[in-house]
């Protein structure tokens, strides 16, 4: 990967449920701002400190991969990767995972 040395990956973690414009604003922010080259979406499973989610963690996976091909159209990327990208990760869990 050709990513600038003083750049850095953000992860943005959250329920998104449902993902909203201040998320967007969040991720338009981060894709503006040089500093990170990569921002990766974290949506999680279920988020332990709060009620069941409205939308099951499979449709807001999806809410957020329309939101980073959404960006992705709108911002080049540096490297290989899109600008924005989603991980399955704590989804995959199919449990509550804490993370700080």
């Amino acid at each position: 990967m050709n990513n600038p040395p003083s750049s850095f990956v953000a992860i943005y973690g959250g329920s998104f449920d449902p993902l909203h414009k201040a998320h967007s604003e969040i991720i338009r922010l981060l894709c503006e701002d040089s500093l990170f080259w990569h921002i990766i979406l974290l949506p999680n499973y279920a988020n332990p400190l709060k009620p069941p989610p409205l939308f099951s963690a499979l449709e807001r996976l999806k809410m957020c991969q329309i939101m980073a091909n959404a960006y992705n159209a709108r911002y080049s990327s540096l490297t290989s990767l899109p600008k924005v990208a989603v991980s399955d990760y704590e989804v995959g869990q199919n449990k509550p995972v804490f993370s700080v």
